[in-house]
């Protein structure tokens, strides 16, 4: 680009992000993100480091943090959702965004271990 081209950080981001994360691309990301589920068989660790590894191939996917974790907790299989309910007291989507998705991750951990 020549320069001067860019005269806001807004601008830039928003030409770098249509250059490397097309219209197409963001569509698909989100559709990846909003349609996730458990595998049969799959732990909580391994289906919570899945679930991660969509967030770090599209960082910019614009979902609130609250549908993220909707999503999420939404597509687990019938036994982990019990398991996270037990662990938490039944009150898991009462908590915010932040704290759920880290008493989730915490628990992936405990799980792996």
């Amino acid at each position: 680009m020549p320069p001067n081209t860019f005269t806001t950080w807004d601008n830039l981001s928003r030409t770098f992000l249509n250059k490397y994360f097309s219209p197409g691309k963001m569509a698909k990301f989100k559709m990846d993100i909003t349609n996730f589920s458990q595998l049969d068989g799959e732990l909580l660790y391994e289906v919570w480091e899945s679930f991660r590894d969509l967030f770090q191939k599209y960082p910019y996917h614009g979902l609130p943090d609250s549908l993220i974790v909707q999503n999420f907790y939404n597509d687990l299989s019938f036994s982990t959702k019990m398991t996270i309910d037990a662990a938490t007291g039944g009150v898991l989507m009462a908590k915010s965004p932040q704290k759920t998705q880290s008493l989730i991750k915490e628990m992936a951990v405990n799980n792996y271990q």
